[in-house]
């Protein structure tokens, strides 16, 4: 479904972009470019949704679409509720940063990627995981 959606949204929003273009802004994640176990099918599907990030802005960029994604390491959401202490401890001593992200942390990168700033930018992903990566 992480690839499928990205296909299916460039798909319904393309064609509603005016003539001045605009930009899209995907979700990878950072365990796409660091697979661990247990993760290989999500993993996939997210460095999916990079390549498929690169590929779109090549195709969209006559129509001034910046196509870019972020990508975020573990973030402080219900998604990682169930992380255990040790878990959650193991992520924050082997991030640089020391510590899971907020979602502040990511939706600064998203602005960024959404914004007139980004518009030299275009197929990145944007790893936003504390310097894990």
């Amino acid at each position: 479904m992480n690839t499928l959606s990205v296909v299916l949204m460039m798909q319904a929003a393309v064609p509603h972009f005016p003539a001045s273009g605009g930009r899209v802004v995907n979700v990878s994640s950072n365990i796409a470019f660091r697979p661990i176990e247990g993760c290989s099918i999500y993993c996939a599907s997210k460095a999916a949704v990079s390549t498929l990030t690169e590929a779109f802005s090549k195709e969209l960029a006559s129509k001034r679409i910046t196509v870019n994604a972020v990508a975020p390491g573990a973030t402080d959401t219900p998604m990682t509720a169930w992380l255990t202490d040790d878990l959650r401890r193991g992520i924050e001593q082997a991030t640089p940063l020391g510590r899971m992200a907020v979602p502040a942390d990511i939706a600064d990168v998203v602005f960024f990627l959404a914004s007139d700033g980004s518009r030299w930018v275009t197929g990145r992903t944007i790893l936003v995981d504390g310097g894990l990566n």
